[in-house]
């Protein structure tokens, strides 16, 4: 779920398996327009509510990758020992709005 698109921040929304996942960890990874990778990169973390909302600042125009990872342990494996599953959303804003 998105909502805000163009204004200073942007609301997001985590699920796992159809239901609300609080308490994640969202990385949001910054690029400044005319920056180049990985020097100019900033990272800021954000945890989800007990809703699994969360909102995202976006002060600076800029490229922008959030994600997202949910582990679980697997049982009777010799190959693995966790499972994980990512959600990663990248856009580029050419303007932000106050």
């Amino acid at each position: 779920m998105l909502s805000g698109f163009g204004r200073a921040a942007l609301d997001v929304e985590a699920l796992w398996r159809g239901e609300p996942a609080a308490d994640v960890q969202v990385s949001v990874f910054f690029l400044p327009r005319d920056s180049v990778p990985p020097a100019g990169t900033e990272r800021t973390l954000f945890r989800t509510d007990a809703a699994g909302r969360a909102t995202i600042r976006m002060a600076k125009p800029g490229k922008y990758l959030l994600n997202a990872v949910h582990l679980e342990p697997v049982e009777a494996s010799a190959e693995a020992m966790w499972n994980s599953c990512w959600a990663s959303l990248t856009f580029e804003t050419s303007a932000v709005r106050p």
